[in-house]
């Protein structure tokens, strides 16, 4: 995983626990010149907290966390989820001193929240800044989320040293021209027209299908090459893409006007 920031001189120790809902992300934030002995006793404390608070339901877990804090244990707790809701929520806790939620040049339904949390001196980390590997121009996509003052720190995935040079070379520049307004606008007339920003409004199905999920597991299935690991989760979905009979309620409802019923379709084609 590759972080990119505007402030350049704090190294953040992320240590993340997976929950049913949420994912929340313990850090030490420490400076560049401590030893790699003191490093190595920060990740291991957070392991220590992170397996205890494993062991308990959500709302226990963030209580040891909070609890953790006030000893002086950890200095930062921070929070990551793929629903606006929750990040909403955790704005209005003002307990969290991060979020982090899926944004880009198609998915972009987070500005004002992430506009709010930025008055309430909230950290702002962006993840999946390149759509979910759907947005080819790395460059323009990091530089399009940089270029937001409002956000803090950009989280794209770099697998070579090649890569790593060229997403750090944005930071040379990150003011958006007139040409890349116009590159902008195309990939989301593009990309626009067949991708879910998960947003939830074609929800309830009737037949209870979770329509967002069954469009995120196609994405691992296609744009990771999560091949086998999507159809498994595909499988444990207790309603699947194949049960849409085709009503066509859920693209009423759609914001983005997608072609849902068809989209379906591919989903239980691919993964099915």
């Amino acid at each position: 995983m590759g972080l990119l920031t505007k402030e350049v001189d704090v190294i953040e120790i992320i240590a993340s626990i997976l929950g049913l809902a949420i994912g929340i992300i313990v850090g030490y934030f420490i400076r560049k010149n401590i030893s790699e002995t003191k490093i190595g006793e920060a990740k291991a404390l957070a392991n220590d907290i992170i397996d205890k608070a494993n062991k308990d339901s959500e709302t226990i877990k963030k209580e040891k966390l909070l609890e953790a804090k006030e000893e002086g244990k950890i200095k930062y707790i921070g929070i990551t989820s793929h629903s606006l809701e929750t990040i909403e929520k955790s704005i209005e806790d003002e307990k969290f001193s991060t979020i982090q939620f899926p944004y880009n040049i198609i998915e972009d339904q987070a500005d004002e929240v992430f506009k709010k949390a930025n008055k309430k001196d909230i950290g702002i980390i962006v993840m999946k800044p390149l759509a979910g590997g759907a947005i080819d121009d790395a460059k323009l996509a990091i530089k399009y989320i940089l270029s937001k003052d409002y956000i803090d720190v950009v989280i794209p995935g770099m697998e070579s040293i090649e890569q790593v040079r060229e997403n750090v070379s944005v930071l040379q520049d990150t003011n958006i021209t007139k040409d890349d307004e116009l590159k902008i606008q195309e990939i989301r007339n593009i990309m626009g027209k067949r991708f879910c920003r998960r947003c939830e409004y074609c929800l309830p199905c009737p037949l209870k299908i979770n329509i967002p999920q069954n469009f995120l597991l196609e994405g691992y299935y296609a744009r990771y090459n999560l091949k086998d690991w999507a159809k498994e989760r595909y499988k444990s979905l207790e309603v699947k893409a194949s049960a849409c009979v085709e009503c066509g309620l859920c693209e009423t409802k759609c914001p983005y006007e997608l072609p849902i019923r068809e989209m379906l379709k591919e989903v239980s084609s691919k993964l099915g």
